[in-house]
């Protein structure tokens, strides 16, 4: 395997990546592969089935016993694969308030962020869920918030699907 930016070889190692590309900051893949060149320094990291992994992220966020900010408010919205304007029409609000919901640096109030939850549980929760009593439990903490941020950390073995 070739470097993309000097052509140099890419020795394969695993290590912790900041997943930033999640759009959150607290996010870091634990043993993944990355390939690094010897010549350069660059490096590309490997990530399979990003969907389970988002999937995974999205549930942790959900277990979160302190109100969701900004970043978590539009990663949910993008996990959905609406626009702005689609969940404010899916939450009953204006467009406007979901752009503040995304943007601000304050987290959600309580009861936006219940909404919030309740309504991606609703959308997506049969991919994480399938099982009555786990959503009764997601459920039962969204009732139960607020804390301290944390760091939250995934290997690839947490995401992946069984062969």
């Amino acid at each position: 395997m070739r470097c993309y930016e000097c052509g140099g070889e890419l020795k394969k190692t695993k290590g912790t990546h900041h997943y930033r590309e999640s759009g959150l900051d607290n996010i870091y893949l634990k043993n993944i592969p990355i390939n690094k060149c010897k010549k350069c320094g660059e490096y590309e990291i490997e990530i399979k089935n990003t969907e389970e992994l988002h999937i995974l992220i999205s549930f942790a966020l959900m277990l979160k016993p302190d109100a969701l900010i900004a970043k978590e408010a539009r990663f949910f919205r993008k996990l959905l694969g609406y626009t702005e304007e689609q969940m404010a029409n899916a939450l009953g609000i204006k467009r406007v308030t979901v752009s503040r919901y995304e943007t601000s640096d304050k987290p959600l109030n309580l009861e936006r962020d219940k909404h919030l939850r309740r309504f991606f549980l609703e959308k997506k929760g049969k991919k994480f869920v399938k099982h009555p009593f786990i959503r009764s439990v997601i459920s039962t903490t969204i009732e139960k918030m607020p804390s301290k941020e944390r760091r939250i950390e995934f290997d690839p073995e947490d995401w992946a699907v069984p062969a």
